[in-house]
């Protein structure tokens, strides 16, 4: 799979197939930081649960050979991006 594949893989899974499925991505990214807060105690934004999405595809990642992984860690990167809700701009890194 080249590049471009899966990044318009991400983008159709998270604009269309699942967004049909469980409704706004950041809508539901801030449901489950908001479960996941009360269950911890703690206090979570949209983009930690985002965060730690990604963090679960890494592990798997890391266990496995399987690109599902990878376009799923590219559409949660996508969400917490919105979620941070700052325009992009190049740091020089």
């Amino acid at each position: 799979m080249e590049r471009n594949d899966a990044l318009e893989i991400a983008k159709l899974l998270i604009n269309g197939e699942r967004a049909n499925q469980y409704g706004d991505a950041v809508a539901s990214m801030e449901r489950i930081a908001n479960l996941w807060a009360a269950y911890l105690g703690i206090e979570l934004e949209t983009k930690d649960a985002a965060a730690m999405l990604c963090l679960l595809k890494i592990s798997r990642i890391a266990s496995g050979k399987k690109a599902d992984n990878w376009i799923d860690l590219i559409g949660y990167g996508a969400i917490g991006a919105e979620a941070e809700g700052e325009d992009w701009e190049q740091d020089g890194d």
